[in-house]
């Protein structure tokens, strides 16, 4: 599943939640998933990194890798995967606690959709 489709379908699931209270219903609660804001929060903070390096090289006419490399060693650990983004949130949040992640183990799938997608954008643009 593509990064675009995960997002699509976090935002798809927002939208239906908050239409399918019927009229006039006050929400009470809801459940709060830390991990999942997080990775969200992650992921997006990811591919703002690496989009600014693509504008740099876009004005500059020079690609610069390392500036995206430093971006992607950001959310993957840098070489040691505990220390990426989405491994410390599955660490935090683990099966067991009261409020575990929703998705496991899927840091190296949204490192290869960010990069994909980023590495499209000077190919989309203008």
């Amino acid at each position: 599943m593509t990064l675009k489709t995960q997002l699509g379908a976090l935002v798809c699931a927002i939208t239906v939640l908050g239409a399918s209270t019927t009229a006039g219903a006050a929400v009470t609660s809801m459940t709060v998933n830390k991990c999942l804001a997080g990775k969200v929060k992650a992921a997006g903070k990811s591919v703002s990194s690496r989009a600014k390096c693509a504008s740099k090289d876009a004005a500059n006419g020079v690609p610069n890798p390392a500036c995206t490399q430093k971006a992607s060693d950001k959310f993957t650990g840098d070489g040691t995967p505990a220390k990426g983004a989405f491994n410390k949130l599955d660490a935090k949040y683990p099966l067991a606690s009261t409020t575990p992640c929703l998705t496991f183990s899927d840091q190296g799938a949204f490192e290869s959709d960010i990069a994909s997608y980023v590495a499209s954008i000077p190919a989309t643009a203008g």
